[in-house]
C-alpha cells in the first residue's frame, strides 16, 4: 500500500537548520573541519605564516604531550607572536624561537 511522505515537523526541520548553520560558523571561524589531520591543517597554515617577516620555518610536533602545529621564528618579539593564531583548525600552535636558519657550507 502507498503511503504519502510526510514533511518533518517543524522542532524537526528547526533542529536540523540550527545544526547546520552552527557547523557552517564553526568551519567559517576556523575551528573545525571535519576529517582535517593535522598535517592538512599544518600545509593549510604554510604560506601564510610563512609570508610574515621572521618566521622561519614551520612543522608539526608535541605541545604537552599533544600532537601541535610549531612555528619557528628567527627573534621572538610580542609582534611577532600576535600574527599568529594560537590555535589553526582545532590544533594547538606554538611559536618557538630558532635564531636565524642558514644553509651549511660543504
Amino acid at each position: 500500500m502507498f503511503q504519502a511522505h510526510r514533511p518533518p515537523s517543524r522542532p524537526t526541520y528547526l533542529a536540523v537548520v540550527f545544526l547546520s548553520v552552527g557547523l557552517f560558523l564553526a568551519c567559517r571561524a576556523g575551528e573545525f573541519v571535519p576529517g582535517m589531520t593535522i598535517t592538512q591543517a599544518q600545509e593549510a597554515l604554510a604560506d601564510s605564516v610563512m609570508a610574515i617577516p621572521g618566521v622561519t620555518g614551520i612543522g608539526i610536533g608535541e605541545c604537552e604531550g599533544s600532537p601541535c602545529i610549531k612555528v619557528m621564528v628567527e627573534q621572538m618579539t610580542d609582534e611577532l607572536t600576535e600574527k599568529i593564531p594560537a590555535t589553526y583548525e582545532g590544533f594547538p600552535v606554538a611559536v618557538e624561537e630558532s635564531g636565524e636558519i642558514r644553509a651549511q657550507d660543504r
